[in-house]
């Protein structure tokens, strides 16, 4: 409430989030999940960089996920923009003080924990792999099996890329 007795409202309290013009709800995510990868317990937190964001998945289990066979099966119960971007597996899950589990102690990863790198085979692999690591700014190395948009890749971002790869491609 300000001095003149207006409120102002400071944000969502919620945990919706939006990707691609699309609102959704992390816990449609941590269902389907279940669903698809046989977990008892995952969360989902999305991660916003320079106006893209990423879901990763967090789950507590004995068996270690394939990101990309996790994704394979996800797509039978969600969009491909509703799919997590990487999967970590935790030891234990972090809680605070209310008991419920404490989004803000899950990190995002610096790497890929899952990702199998494919190195480039030829300069034209070379300079398409230089692009998407460009677009995408990603710390980590791309290779030509790499999904552009697992890898957080957005239809802005792929715009980008179409604009870009016309200069390297024709050089």
């Amino acid at each position: 409430k300000d001095p003149d007795g207006r409120f102002t409202i400071l944000g969502r309290v919620d945990n919706m989030v939006k990707i691609n013009g699309n609102r959704i709800d992390p816990s449609e995510i941590e269902s389907a999940a279940k669903s698809a990868l046989s977990l008892e317990f995952c969360v989902v937190k999305a991660f916003e960089k320079n106006g893209s964001v990423r879901l990763g998945l967090y789950y507590k289990d004995e068996k270690v996920i394939d990101a990309s066979e996790a994704a394979k099966k996800m797509e039978s119960y969600l969009p491909i923009f509703m799919i997590p971007s990487f999967f970590v597996k935790l030891d234990e899950i972090p809680f605070n003080a209310n008991g419920k589990v404490d989004k803000v102690a899950l990190k995002e990863p610096e790497y890929f924990v899952n990702r199998c790198y494919v190195a480039p085979e030829n300069e034209l692999q070379k300079k398409i792999c230089g692009l998407f690591e460009s677009v995408l700014e990603s710390k980590s190395k791309i290779g030509i099996d790499d999904d552009f948009f697992f890898l957080g890749g957005d239809s802005i971002r792929a715009m980008e890329l179409v604009s870009e790869s016309r200069d390297v491609i024709e050089s």
